[in-house]
């Protein structure tokens, strides 16, 4: 019901070959699925002006995949499609103006191509003929459309390949992102994006992004790898160019590695003179953290009151006295450290274990409170101890309350 008479077409066409510079020309008679008031729909690759059907034809013998045109003859609206009309699904199928025909592109002669025949360029990329042809990039695959997350894509997107250049909008959903996103077309046919931004900053140096005037103290943040979890963190050093991240201890963080010795428990002493170099104890007030793991940095004092040399945060060691096969003597173990993140917002992570380490060394199992905010680590050895078995790592304490008032509020435009 589609086919057109051959009046129509031959009339078409002879007029598409005068006005298609006279230079370019094919048999009339090969040309016998042009179809008169009908378009394929759904299957676009993507559209283009275009001066007459044989230029039409043209860009799509250029182009890998096309296998069919619809032509605007009135507006010259070229649509380049990836199915053919004999393959397409009958709901593809639509009634057009009288004004639009469609044809398969396998009945025009592909010598129209030139040297470009028979190319072999990629899927979003179109052939130009010239002595030594080339495939250039076109556009970037529709079904490539990046999936950003907490985003609605609000950009109509109508056909397979997106042309070079082409940006796509999408709206943050989450209430402390800024509102807007947006994805673009690059030159070499792929999607390059951005993620929702905050609006309240993740780090000291985007506190400062947001507003270069603030100084070290407390400030609300949002951590995008933990789901976004608005927590407070102490931003030192504000005035550098790499401001650090703290967590302020509401509660004494204590260690200590005691001056006393009691060798197989016969009689306590003085510290075996080779571990007094080991000696100290140390108070802290804040802990340096990493925000991209939630790690407690160590060996950071800054925030701590030291005297000689102190455990590092999470560590419990002695010189007290040996013990075999981690079975602690009797006279017990005296290196000590307990951790308490009460009203912090965060614990240690509940799947965290500490190793003995040392000479001859023992440790109590940790001592956890119901809601895992405090632990009280109890080893030893000569010398020796516990240490968190990898990694410090901190987790959301969702039972935390913590006053608003009590961190300054960024907000980043």
């Amino acid at each position: 019901m589609y086919l057109t008479t051959l009046t129509f077409v031959v009339g078409f066409l002879l007029t598409e070959v005068s006005k298609t510079m006279g230079q370019m020309c094919t048999d009339l008679h090969s040309i016998y699925a042009l179809k008169k008031g009908v378009r394929l729909s759904k299957v676009q690759i993507y559209s283009v002006k275009s001066d007459g059907l044989m230029t039409c034809a043209r860009h799509c013998l250029l182009k890998t995949g096309c296998e069919s045109i619809n032509y605007n003859i009135a507006t010259g609206l070229c649509e380049l499609n990836r199915h053919s009309f004999t393959s397409t699904a009958p709901t593809n199928i639509q009634t057009a103006p009288s004004s639009s025909v469609q044809s398969d592109i396998q009945t025009w002669p592909t010598s129209m191509a030139g040297s470009c025949a028979n190319h072999s360029c990629n899927v979003n990329s179109r052939c130009v003929a010239s002595s030594d042809p080339v495939c250039e990039v076109s556009g970037c695959l529709t079904s490539d459309i990046p999936d950003i997350p907490y985003t609605t894509l609000n950009t109509t997107v109508s056909y397979f390949e997106s042309p070079v250049g082409t940006v796509l909008k999408y709206t943050c959903d989450k209430d402390f992102f800024l509102p807007e996103t947006r994805a673009e077309c690059g030159a070499i046919g792929n999607w390059t994006f951005a993620n929702c931004r905050l609006a309240e900053p993740s780090s000291c140096v985007a506190v400062k992004q947001c507003n270069p005037d603030s100084g070290d103290g407390e400030y609300w943040m949002r951590l995008p790898n933990f789901d976004f979890n608005r927590t407070r963190i102490y931003c030192h050093d504000m005035g550098s160019q790499s401001p650090r991240e703290y967590l302020t201890l509401k509660f004494q963080n204590h260690g200590t590695f005691p001056s006393r010795t009691n060798l197989f428990c016969r009689g306590e002493g003085g510290v075996y003179p080779t571990c007094l170099p080991l000696v100290g104890e140390v108070w802290y007030n804040k802990i340096r953290v990493d925000l991209l793991t939630l790690e407690i940095v160590r060996d950071d004092t800054t925030f701590a009151r030291v005297s000689g040399n102190p455990p590092k945060y999470g560590d419990a060691r002695d010189c007290y006295t040996e013990h075999q096969n981690g079975v602690a003597r009797h006279c017990g173990l005296k290196g000590e450290f307990t951790i308490n993140l009460r009203e912090t917002g965060w614990i240690v992570s509940p799947d965290q274990q500490w190793r003995e380490t040392g000479w001859k060394a023992a440790m109590e199992a940790p001592d956890r409170s119901d809601d895992g905010a405090v632990i009280r680590l109890r080893c030893g050895g000569y010398a020796g101890g516990c240490s968190p078995d990898g990694s410090l790592l901190l987790v959301p304490n969702m039972a935390d309350i913590i006053g608003e008032t009590t961190a300054e509020r960024v907000h980043c435009e």
